[in-house]
């Protein structure tokens, strides 16, 4: 059963984000969407936020920090994650993307979520089972079938996330729209982490991620109802 969990793990973070891609790209006829929000993230996280934070990993101070204020340090991740993604979609959408179709929004927060879900979580299942030789002991089958399902829902917030700001462009309310996604997304990530840190049944946890990540999508797609072509 556990090796049917890593299949789900490695379809959810893998497979289908490919394929949703592929299909939306499609859809909005034009792959620039996708490649878009892939690089928002590739920049924001891969080459700025993860780097740095490694680097502040070696700092006695913050070390100290970690330990002594936890809480506040979830908070600090959480909202850091928000702020870099969030500022970051803005931009890449404002400046790049020089669209009026809700399509090539979707197809952008697809393209950011799609990656998030292969570098982070996917490409670690592969690695997962080459290191341990092909052996899964010590695993349960639920762990990786909440993996795979997180993933799903991950992606559905970065849709509704990006389509909250491409509505924001087009209605000319950044100043609102943006702030309003990073605070969002911090509630987001923060909310998941501390329930995890206070050991809450995972399956309560997952299902708050999964009510929140449909919640934004759902709220992203009434905000450019009035906006579609």
């Amino acid at each position: 059963m556990v090796y049917i969990g890593w299949v789900f793990a490695v379809l959810c973070s893998v497979v289908f984000p490919v394929l949703l891609s592929i299909f939306l790209a499609k859809r909005a006829e034009n792959v620039k969407g996708v490649l878009l929000g892939a690089a928002c993230f590739t920049l924001t996280q891969i080459l700025l936020r993860l780097p740095m934070l490694s680097v502040m990993s070696l700092w006695a101070d913050y070390v100290v920090f970690q330990s002594v204020y936890p809480i506040l340090n979830l908070a600090f991740l959480s909202f850091s994650a928000g702020l870099v993604e969030e500022i970051g979609r803005f931009v890449f959408m404002k400046f790049f993307m020089k669209s009026s179709k809700t399509a090539d929004a979707i197809a952008f927060g697809a393209g950011h979520g799609s990656v998030e879900a292969v570098l982070l979580v996917g490409l670690s299942q592969f690695a997962l089972v080459l290191l341990a030789g092909g052996s899964l002991a010590g695993y349960s089958a639920s762990e990786f079938f909440l993996s795979g399902a997180e993933r799903v829902f991950a992606i559905c917030t970065h849709i509704g996330l990006s389509l909250i700001i491409w509505s924001g462009i087009k209605r000319r309310m950044s100043g609102l729209f943006v702030p309003l996604c990073v605070v969002l997304h911090g509630v987001f990530n923060f909310t998941a982490s501390y329930l995890q840190f206070l050991g809450v049944n995972m399956y309560i946890v997952e299902g708050v991620i999964a009510f929140a990540g449909v919640s934004l999508l759902i709220s992203g797609l009434v905000l450019c109802r009035d906006k579609k072509s």
